[in-house]
């Protein structure tokens, strides 16, 4: 529900009561981490972090895989085709 800085705390609570909802606001932005964790949550997505050797995560740009039955080379054919022909172990 979208305009909930346009309703009352009253009208908020009903509207909570219901399934599949998440309320925020896109003018003032409010609660939209909210929401877009529960986008990923309902399209079962996960996030993969890669690690250079000997370097910090990239938190920036992760691998995104779906979250049911993820494989090692699905995750390699996301960073590049070729990586999966010299994949020895994980």
């Amino acid at each position: 529900f979208n305009k909930i800085d346009a309703i009352t705390i009253e009208e908020l609570d009903i509207l909570d009561q219901m399934p599949n909802y998440v309320p925020i606001s896109s003018q003032h932005e409010w609660n939209l981490e909210e929401l877009m964790e529960e986008i990923w949550h309902r399209c079962s997505m996960l996030r993969v972090y890669t690690k250079p050797k000997g370097q910090i995560p990239d938190y920036d740009e992760p691998v995104i895989l779906h979250a049911e039955n993820p494989t090692i080379e699905e995750f390699c054919n996301r960073l590049h085709k070729s990586i999966i022909d010299s994949f020895s172990h994980a």
